[in-house]
Protein backbone atom coordinates (compact mmCIF):
# COMPACT_ATOMS: atom_id res chain seq x y z
CA UNK A 1 0.00 0.00 0.00
CA UNK A 2 2.67 2.19 0.56
CA UNK A 3 4.46 1.55 -2.62
CA UNK A 4 1.46 2.19 -4.44
CA UNK A 5 1.12 5.79 -2.41
CA UNK A 6 4.48 6.39 -3.44
CA UNK A 7 3.96 6.05 -7.08
CA UNK A 8 0.45 7.19 -7.02
CA UNK A 9 0.81 9.89 -5.49
CA UNK A 10 4.27 10.59 -4.63
CA UNK A 11 3.39 10.46 -0.76
CA UNK A 12 2.97 8.87 2.25
CA UNK A 13 -0.40 9.39 2.84
CA UNK A 14 -2.31 6.06 2.80
CA UNK A 15 -5.94 7.42 2.95
CA UNK A 16 -7.30 7.84 -0.31
CA UNK A 17 -5.34 4.86 -1.52
CA UNK A 18 -7.05 2.40 1.09
CA UNK A 19 -10.26 4.46 0.21
CA UNK A 20 -9.48 3.37 -3.62
CA UNK A 21 -8.73 -0.45 -3.03
CA UNK A 22 -11.36 -1.18 -0.57
CA UNK A 23 -13.60 -0.99 -4.15
CA UNK A 24 -10.52 -2.14 -6.46
CA UNK A 25 -9.29 -5.06 -4.38
CA UNK A 26 -5.98 -4.05 -6.32
CA UNK A 27 -4.24 -5.26 -3.62
CA UNK A 28 -5.70 -6.14 -0.12
CA UNK A 29 -9.40 -5.11 -0.34
CA UNK A 30 -11.52 -4.54 2.61
CA UNK A 31 -9.30 -4.54 5.87
CA UNK A 32 -8.55 -3.44 9.24
CA UNK A 33 -7.47 0.29 8.34
CA UNK A 34 -7.34 1.23 12.10
CA UNK A 35 -4.57 -1.60 12.94
CA UNK A 36 -2.12 -0.82 10.46
CA UNK A 37 -2.07 3.12 10.18
CA UNK A 38 -2.00 5.82 12.55
CA UNK A 39 -4.17 9.44 11.65
CA UNK A 40 -3.04 12.33 11.80
CA UNK A 41 -4.58 15.73 10.65
CA UNK A 42 -6.73 13.73 8.41
CA UNK A 43 -4.33 11.36 7.03
CA UNK A 44 -3.55 8.03 7.32
CA UNK A 45 0.41 6.57 7.86
CA UNK A 46 1.07 3.35 7.60
CA UNK A 47 2.63 1.73 11.05
CA UNK A 48 5.14 -0.35 9.09
CA UNK A 49 8.43 0.41 7.57
CA UNK A 50 8.76 2.24 4.59
CA UNK A 51 11.80 0.65 3.69
CA UNK A 52 10.45 -2.85 2.42
CA UNK A 53 8.15 -0.54 0.02
CA UNK A 54 11.35 0.94 -1.50
CA UNK A 55 13.06 -1.91 -2.18
CA UNK A 56 9.99 -3.21 -4.16
CA UNK A 57 8.65 0.05 -5.79
CA UNK A 58 10.31 -0.55 -9.48
CA UNK A 59 9.10 -4.25 -9.32
CA UNK A 60 5.38 -3.23 -8.13
CA UNK A 61 4.89 -0.17 -10.50
CA UNK A 62 5.69 -2.63 -13.26
CA UNK A 63 3.82 -5.24 -12.29
CA UNK A 64 2.04 -4.56 -9.43
CA UNK A 65 2.11 -7.33 -6.32
CA UNK A 66 3.96 -9.94 -8.61
CA UNK A 67 6.06 -7.12 -9.83
CA UNK A 68 6.77 -6.70 -5.95
CA UNK A 69 7.82 -10.45 -5.09
CA UNK A 70 10.09 -10.35 -7.98
CA UNK A 71 11.91 -7.71 -6.72
CA UNK A 72 12.45 -9.73 -3.39
CA UNK A 73 13.08 -12.67 -4.79
CA UNK A 74 16.30 -11.13 -7.19
CA UNK A 75 17.37 -9.26 -4.25
CA UNK A 76 17.50 -12.90 -2.40
CA UNK A 77 19.59 -13.80 -5.16
CA UNK A 78 22.77 -12.21 -3.98
CA UNK A 79 22.31 -14.80 -0.64
CA UNK A 80 24.76 -17.51 -2.11
CA UNK A 81 27.39 -14.78 -3.47
CA UNK A 82 27.59 -13.19 -0.14
CA UNK A 83 27.84 -17.10 1.67
CA UNK A 84 30.60 -17.51 -1.21
CA UNK A 85 32.58 -14.59 -0.52
CA UNK A 86 32.16 -15.64 3.57
CA UNK A 87 33.38 -19.16 2.29
CA UNK A 88 36.46 -17.80 0.72
CA UNK A 89 37.29 -15.73 4.03
CA UNK A 90 37.19 -19.13 5.90
CA UNK A 91 39.77 -20.60 3.25
CA UNK A 92 37.39 -23.00 1.72
CA UNK A 93 39.01 -23.85 -1.74
CA UNK A 94 36.35 -22.47 -4.81
CA UNK A 95 34.77 -25.64 -5.29
CA UNK A 96 33.55 -26.23 -1.50
CA UNK A 97 32.59 -22.74 -1.19
CA UNK A 98 30.12 -22.72 -3.87
CA UNK A 99 29.11 -26.23 -2.94
CA UNK A 100 28.14 -25.38 0.68
CA UNK A 101 27.01 -21.83 -0.57
CA UNK A 102 24.70 -23.10 -3.39
CA UNK A 103 22.93 -25.74 -0.91
CA UNK A 104 22.18 -23.49 2.48
CA UNK A 105 20.88 -20.95 -0.13
CA UNK A 106 18.35 -23.36 -1.32
CA UNK A 107 17.65 -24.92 2.32
CA UNK A 108 14.90 -24.29 4.27
CA UNK A 109 13.79 -20.77 4.56
CA UNK A 110 14.77 -19.14 1.81
CA UNK A 111 12.87 -20.84 -1.44
CA UNK A 112 10.07 -20.58 0.72
CA UNK A 113 10.25 -17.08 1.52
CA UNK A 114 12.38 -15.05 -1.07
CA UNK A 115 9.14 -13.28 -2.75
CA UNK A 116 7.39 -12.57 0.99
CA UNK A 117 6.61 -8.93 0.86
CA UNK A 118 8.13 -8.91 4.60
CA UNK A 119 11.20 -6.91 5.94
CA UNK A 120 12.85 -9.96 7.70
CA UNK A 121 14.39 -11.48 5.15
CA UNK A 122 16.06 -7.95 3.87
CA UNK A 123 17.24 -7.43 7.15
CA UNK A 124 19.14 -10.92 7.45
CA UNK A 125 21.08 -10.36 3.95
CA UNK A 126 21.73 -6.54 5.12
CA UNK A 127 22.76 -7.74 8.01
CA UNK A 128 25.28 -10.88 6.59
CA UNK A 129 26.63 -8.09 3.90
CA UNK A 130 28.19 -6.12 7.08
CA UNK A 131 29.17 -8.95 8.51
CA UNK A 132 31.24 -10.08 5.12
CA UNK A 133 32.86 -6.70 5.43
CA UNK A 134 33.17 -6.84 9.34
CA UNK A 135 35.35 -9.95 8.64
CA UNK A 136 36.92 -8.98 5.31
CA UNK A 137 38.93 -6.48 7.72
CA UNK A 138 38.97 -8.50 11.07
CA UNK A 139 40.68 -11.08 8.71
CA UNK A 140 43.21 -8.40 7.09
CA UNK A 141 41.63 -9.17 3.31
CA UNK A 142 43.51 -7.05 0.83
CA UNK A 143 41.06 -4.25 -0.47
CA UNK A 144 42.58 -0.92 -2.30
CA UNK A 145 40.28 1.29 -0.49
CA UNK A 146 38.90 0.73 2.88
CA UNK A 147 37.07 3.89 3.30
CA UNK A 148 35.13 2.67 0.49
CA UNK A 149 34.74 -0.63 2.47
CA UNK A 150 33.59 1.15 5.32
CA UNK A 151 31.11 3.24 3.56
CA UNK A 152 29.37 0.72 2.32
CA UNK A 153 29.23 -1.62 5.32
CA UNK A 154 27.69 1.63 6.79
CA UNK A 155 24.93 2.16 3.82
CA UNK A 156 23.77 -1.08 4.73
CA UNK A 157 23.68 -1.09 8.69
CA UNK A 158 21.65 2.37 7.89
CA UNK A 159 19.47 0.52 5.56
CA UNK A 160 18.68 -1.65 8.14
CA UNK A 161 16.35 1.11 10.34
CA UNK A 162 14.77 1.69 7.46
CA UNK A 163 13.67 -1.90 7.34
CA UNK A 164 12.23 -2.24 10.59
CA UNK A 165 12.48 0.23 13.91
CA UNK A 166 13.62 -2.97 15.71
CA UNK A 167 16.73 -3.44 13.71
CA UNK A 168 17.90 0.50 15.45
CA UNK A 169 19.66 -1.64 18.43
CA UNK A 170 21.77 -3.52 16.39
CA UNK A 171 22.80 -1.33 14.06
CA UNK A 172 24.15 1.08 17.17
CA UNK A 173 25.84 -2.24 18.55
CA UNK A 174 27.62 -2.53 15.52
CA UNK A 175 28.62 1.13 15.31
CA UNK A 176 29.99 0.93 18.77
CA UNK A 177 32.04 -1.66 18.04
CA UNK A 178 33.92 0.23 14.69
CA UNK A 179 34.35 2.99 16.90
CA UNK A 180 36.36 0.89 19.92
CA UNK A 181 38.23 -0.91 17.20
CA UNK A 182 41.87 0.26 17.28
CA UNK A 183 42.88 -0.94 14.12
CA UNK A 184 40.01 1.24 12.53
CA UNK A 185 41.88 4.24 10.99
CA UNK A 186 40.01 7.67 12.16
CA UNK A 187 38.86 8.56 8.67
CA UNK A 188 37.41 5.37 7.68
CA UNK A 189 35.33 5.99 11.41
CA UNK A 190 34.15 9.32 10.58
CA UNK A 191 32.99 7.77 7.30
CA UNK A 192 31.07 4.66 8.93
CA UNK A 193 29.53 7.56 11.61
CA UNK A 194 28.28 10.14 9.17
CA UNK A 195 26.90 7.69 7.16
CA UNK A 196 24.73 5.80 9.68
CA UNK A 197 24.14 9.38 11.56
CA UNK A 198 22.58 10.54 8.16
CA UNK A 199 20.70 7.54 7.24
CA UNK A 200 19.30 7.37 11.20
CA UNK A 201 18.63 11.56 10.77
CA UNK A 202 16.66 11.41 8.42
CA UNK A 203 14.52 7.92 9.54
CA UNK A 204 13.85 9.93 12.62
CA UNK A 205 12.82 13.05 11.04
CA UNK A 206 10.28 11.31 8.96
CA UNK A 207 9.10 9.80 12.26
CA UNK A 208 8.76 12.97 13.62
CA UNK A 209 7.08 14.42 10.44
CA UNK A 210 4.37 11.82 9.79
CA UNK A 211 3.68 10.46 13.15
CA UNK A 212 4.56 13.73 16.19
CA UNK A 213 7.24 11.83 17.40
CA UNK A 214 10.60 10.34 16.66
CA UNK A 215 10.11 6.98 17.66
CA UNK A 216 7.18 6.73 14.63
CA UNK A 217 3.18 5.01 15.02
CA UNK A 218 5.28 3.58 18.49
CA UNK A 219 5.23 7.32 20.63
CA UNK A 220 1.71 7.54 20.31
CA UNK A 221 -0.42 6.68 23.37
CA UNK A 222 -3.01 3.78 21.09
CA UNK A 223 0.46 2.29 19.22
CA UNK A 224 0.24 -1.07 17.87
CA UNK A 225 2.01 -3.36 20.34
CA UNK A 226 6.00 -4.27 20.32
CA UNK A 227 7.05 -6.31 22.93
CA UNK A 228 5.16 -9.00 25.54
CA UNK A 229 6.58 -8.25 28.59
CA UNK A 230 5.13 -11.93 29.72
CA UNK A 231 8.34 -13.62 30.54
CA UNK A 232 7.23 -17.24 29.72
CA UNK A 233 5.72 -15.60 26.26
CA UNK A 234 9.25 -14.54 25.52
CA UNK A 235 11.23 -17.93 26.43
CA UNK A 236 8.50 -20.01 24.94
CA UNK A 237 8.64 -18.27 21.93
CA UNK A 238 12.67 -17.51 21.88
CA UNK A 239 12.71 -21.22 22.38
CA UNK A 240 10.68 -22.35 19.95
CA UNK A 241 12.59 -20.26 17.03
CA UNK A 242 14.74 -22.73 17.18
CA UNK A 243 13.08 -25.96 18.36
CA UNK A 244 9.20 -25.74 17.14
CA UNK A 245 8.29 -28.43 14.53
CA UNK A 246 6.87 -25.75 12.24
CA UNK A 247 8.65 -22.17 13.12
CA UNK A 248 12.08 -23.46 14.34
CA UNK A 249 15.65 -23.00 12.95
CA UNK A 250 16.70 -26.62 13.40
CA UNK A 251 13.48 -28.09 12.16
CA UNK A 252 13.39 -26.39 8.71
CA UNK A 253 17.25 -26.17 8.15
CA UNK A 254 19.21 -28.44 10.30
CA UNK A 255 22.70 -27.18 8.92
CA UNK A 256 21.79 -24.62 11.48
CA UNK A 257 21.51 -27.31 14.58
CA UNK A 258 24.74 -28.99 14.45
CA UNK A 259 27.56 -27.14 12.35
CA UNK A 260 25.79 -23.77 13.13
CA UNK A 261 25.45 -24.09 17.07
CA UNK A 262 28.83 -25.19 17.09
CA UNK A 263 30.23 -22.78 14.70
CA UNK A 264 29.11 -20.31 17.61
CA UNK A 265 31.47 -21.63 19.83
CA UNK A 266 34.61 -21.51 17.32
CA UNK A 267 33.91 -17.97 16.45
CA UNK A 268 34.20 -16.95 20.11
CA UNK A 269 37.14 -19.40 20.99
CA UNK A 270 38.68 -18.57 17.72
CA UNK A 271 41.72 -15.45 18.58
CA UNK A 272 41.72 -14.25 14.91
CA UNK A 273 37.57 -14.03 14.80
CA UNK A 274 37.02 -13.71 18.74
CA UNK A 275 36.15 -10.05 18.65
CA UNK A 276 33.51 -10.28 15.46
CA UNK A 277 32.12 -13.44 16.99
CA UNK A 278 31.00 -12.15 20.12
CA UNK A 279 29.27 -9.30 18.23
CA UNK A 280 27.87 -11.50 16.31
CA UNK A 281 26.57 -13.38 19.27
CA UNK A 282 24.79 -10.06 20.60
CA UNK A 283 23.39 -9.00 17.22
CA UNK A 284 22.02 -12.55 16.77
CA UNK A 285 20.77 -12.53 20.64
CA UNK A 286 19.15 -9.26 19.66
CA UNK A 287 17.23 -10.23 16.12
CA UNK A 288 15.81 -13.08 18.39
CA UNK A 289 14.98 -11.77 21.61
CA UNK A 290 13.36 -8.83 20.01
CA UNK A 291 11.50 -10.96 17.55
CA UNK A 292 10.35 -13.61 20.50
CA UNK A 293 8.91 -10.34 22.62
CA UNK A 294 6.70 -9.38 19.74
CA UNK A 295 3.27 -10.66 20.91
CA UNK A 296 2.24 -11.66 17.46
CA UNK A 297 4.20 -14.90 18.42
CA UNK A 298 6.14 -15.88 15.35
CA UNK A 299 4.74 -13.40 12.90
CA UNK A 300 1.15 -13.18 12.42
CA UNK A 301 -0.35 -14.43 9.36
CA UNK A 302 3.13 -15.13 7.62
CA UNK A 303 4.68 -18.57 6.54
CA UNK A 304 6.02 -20.31 9.27
CA UNK A 305 9.48 -19.09 11.12
CA UNK A 306 9.24 -15.24 9.99
CA UNK A 307 10.50 -14.10 13.22
CA UNK A 308 13.57 -16.37 12.44
CA UNK A 309 14.10 -15.52 8.60
CA UNK A 310 16.66 -12.51 9.10
CA UNK A 311 18.65 -15.27 11.56
CA UNK A 312 18.57 -18.03 8.82
CA UNK A 313 20.75 -16.32 6.75
CA UNK A 314 23.11 -14.76 9.51
CA UNK A 315 23.67 -18.40 10.85
CA UNK A 316 25.41 -19.15 8.17
CA UNK A 317 28.43 -17.37 9.42
CA UNK A 318 28.78 -20.07 12.43
CA UNK A 319 27.55 -22.87 10.12
CA UNK A 320 30.68 -22.30 8.02
CA UNK A 321 32.86 -22.14 11.47
CA UNK A 322 31.24 -25.04 12.74
CA UNK A 323 32.02 -26.61 9.09
CA UNK A 324 35.75 -25.96 10.07
CA UNK A 325 35.24 -27.13 13.35
CA UNK A 326 33.80 -30.69 11.95
CA UNK A 327 36.39 -31.09 9.72
CA UNK A 328 38.79 -30.49 12.11
CA UNK A 329 37.35 -33.49 13.94
CA UNK A 330 36.75 -35.58 10.66
CA UNK A 331 36.20 -34.45 7.07
CA UNK A 332 34.14 -37.61 7.12
CA UNK A 333 32.00 -37.08 10.31
CA UNK A 334 31.52 -33.26 8.26
CA UNK A 335 30.66 -33.95 4.98
CA UNK A 336 27.96 -37.18 6.22
CA UNK A 337 25.87 -34.61 8.28
CA UNK A 338 26.18 -32.22 5.14
CA UNK A 339 24.63 -34.70 3.02
CA UNK A 340 22.13 -35.90 5.90
CA UNK A 341 21.39 -32.27 5.64
CA UNK A 342 20.69 -31.79 2.15
CA UNK A 343 19.31 -35.09 2.34
CA UNK A 344 16.46 -34.13 5.07
CA UNK A 345 15.72 -30.40 3.23
CA UNK A 346 14.78 -32.65 -0.33
CA UNK A 347 12.11 -34.48 1.84
CA UNK A 348 10.87 -31.93 3.57
CA UNK A 349 10.34 -29.88 0.57
CA UNK A 350 8.25 -32.24 -1.01
CA UNK A 351 5.65 -31.02 1.81
CA UNK A 352 6.01 -27.61 2.16
CA UNK A 353 6.31 -26.87 -1.74
CA UNK A 354 2.92 -28.77 -2.71
CA UNK A 355 1.18 -27.30 0.38
CA UNK A 356 3.01 -23.82 1.18
CA UNK A 357 -0.87 -21.90 1.30
CA UNK A 358 -1.78 -24.05 3.94
CA UNK A 359 1.29 -23.42 6.29
CA UNK A 360 0.53 -19.74 7.38
CA UNK A 361 0.43 -19.24 10.43
CA UNK A 362 -2.92 -18.55 11.72
CA UNK A 363 -2.10 -17.47 15.62
CA UNK A 364 -4.01 -20.91 16.82
CA UNK A 365 -2.30 -22.25 20.28
CA UNK A 366 -3.57 -26.04 20.10
CA UNK A 367 -0.43 -27.60 18.85
CA UNK A 368 -2.98 -30.47 16.94
CA UNK A 369 -4.93 -27.71 15.00
CA UNK A 370 -1.96 -26.38 13.49
CA UNK A 371 -0.68 -27.42 10.19
CA UNK A 372 2.85 -28.04 9.19
CA UNK A 373 5.97 -29.82 7.28
CA UNK A 374 5.46 -32.98 8.64
CA UNK A 375 2.46 -35.71 7.97
CA UNK A 376 0.14 -35.87 10.70
CA UNK A 377 0.76 -39.56 11.94
CA UNK A 378 4.18 -38.05 13.12
CA UNK A 379 3.40 -35.20 14.46
CA UNK A 380 2.74 -36.26 18.36
CA UNK A 381 6.27 -37.09 18.23
CA UNK A 382 7.18 -33.48 17.40
CA UNK A 383 7.75 -30.82 19.85
CA UNK A 384 5.36 -27.91 19.81
CA UNK A 385 6.71 -24.58 21.68
CA UNK A 386 3.18 -22.22 20.97
CA UNK A 387 1.31 -21.96 24.80
CA UNK A 388 3.15 -20.70 27.43
CA UNK A 389 1.45 -22.24 29.72
CA UNK A 390 1.47 -25.98 28.73
CA UNK A 391 4.75 -26.16 25.95
CA UNK A 392 6.75 -26.71 29.19
CA UNK A 393 4.86 -29.13 30.78
CA UNK A 394 4.84 -31.43 27.76
CA UNK A 395 7.32 -34.72 27.71
CA UNK A 396 8.14 -34.57 24.33
CA UNK A 397 9.37 -31.05 24.12
CA UNK A 398 11.90 -31.96 27.35
CA UNK A 399 12.73 -35.65 25.16
CA UNK A 400 13.36 -32.81 22.08
CA UNK A 401 15.84 -30.59 24.26
CA UNK A 402 18.28 -33.34 24.95
CA UNK A 403 17.91 -34.45 20.96
CA UNK A 404 19.30 -31.75 19.57
CA UNK A 405 21.60 -30.63 22.72
CA UNK A 406 23.29 -34.18 23.42
CA UNK A 407 25.56 -34.03 19.85
CA UNK A 408 26.54 -30.56 20.06
CA UNK A 409 27.63 -31.23 23.37
CA UNK A 410 29.29 -34.50 22.51
CA UNK A 411 30.58 -33.08 19.06
CA UNK A 412 32.08 -30.08 21.51
CA UNK A 413 33.83 -32.39 23.82
CA UNK A 414 35.50 -33.91 20.63
CA UNK A 415 36.87 -30.46 19.68
CA UNK A 416 38.43 -29.44 22.56
CA UNK A 417 39.95 -33.04 22.94
CA UNK A 418 41.33 -32.50 19.72
CA UNK A 419 42.52 -29.10 20.18
CA UNK A 420 44.61 -30.33 23.59
CA UNK A 421 46.41 -33.57 21.75
CA UNK A 422 47.68 -31.16 18.83
CA UNK A 423 49.08 -28.56 21.44
CA UNK A 424 50.61 -31.59 23.05
CA UNK A 425 52.12 -32.44 19.68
Amino acid sequence: MISESIRKDGDFNLKNNYEEDRNTKKIIGPVDVENHTVSKDGKLYSIHSIGTSCLVLIGYSIFGITGARINLALLAGIIPFLFYQLGKIFHLSSEEATLIAVFYSVSLPFPMVAGQIFPDLPTGILLIFVFTILLMSETKINFKNNHILYFACAVGCGCLAWLHTKNLPSVMLILFWVLCKKEVDLKSKCIFLGTILVFVFFFLVCNFFWFGSILGPYGEKNSPPTFDLNFFHWITIFWGLFMDRNQGLFFQNPMIWIPGILGIFFLILNKDLKRTGILFLFVLILQLGLNAGHPCSYGCLSLPGRFQWSSAVLFFLPFLAGWKMLSSISRKIAWEIFILCVVYQVWIGKYWFDYTSSLYHVMEPDPQKRPGFFPEKILFYLPSWTDPNSSWKAVINWVWIGIFLLPILLLGYLWIRNIRRDKKV
